[in-house]
C-alpha cells in the first residue's frame, strides 16, 4: 500500500472553496498564484486538482471569472492597456484580425452553398460534373 494522499478530496474541495472566498474578500486580488503563495502550494496544483475533482474544477472556473472580470473592470476604469496582455495569459484572450477577400472570399461562399444544397439530390456539382 502507498503513501496516503496529502491532499485529500476533502482538501482539496475546501481549497476551492478558500480561493472564491479569498478572491471575493478583497477587490485588489487579481492573481490566482497569489492564494497559492499563501497557501504554500504550487500553482500547477490548480490544473491537477481541477482535472481530478469536479467540485474544485467548479470553484476554479468561478475564480478565474472573478479574475477575468476584475481585469476587465480595471483595465476601463484605469483605460490601460496592461490587463489586456494579463487577460490574452489568463483568461486565454486572443486578438481578432478581419481580412477582406473581396470578390474573391464572395465568390467562393457561394459556390460552397450551392455544392451544400445540392449535396445527396444527383445534380451536378464540381466535384461529380
Amino acid at each position: 500500500m502507498g503513501r496516503p494522499p496529502i491532499y485529500t478530496d476533502e482538501i482539496v474541495e475546501a481549497y476551492g472553496e478558500e480561493l472564491v472566498e479569498w478572491l471575493r474578500s478583497d477587490p485588489e486580488r487579481y492573481w490566482l498564484k497569489d492564494f497559492c503563495i499563501e497557501k504554500r502550494f504550487p500553482s500547477e496544483n490548480l490544473s491537477y486538482w481541477s482535472g481530478r475533482n469536479e467540485a474544485f474544477s467548479k470553484s476554479l472556473k468561478m475564480a478565474k471569472d472573478i479574475q477575468e472580470s476584475r481585469l476587465v473592470k480595471f483595465g476601463m476604469e484605469k483605460k490601460s492597456n496592461m490587463p489586456i496582455f494579463a487577460l490574452k495569459n489568463v483568461a486565454v484572450w486572443r486578438d481578432i484580425q478581419e481580412v477582406d477577400l473581396g470578390d474573391t472570399a464572395s465568390e467562393i461562399v457561394k459556390e460552397f452553398a450551392k455544392m451544400v444544397s445540392t449535396a445527396g439530390t444527383g445534380k451536378a456539382t464540381p466535384d461529380n460534373q
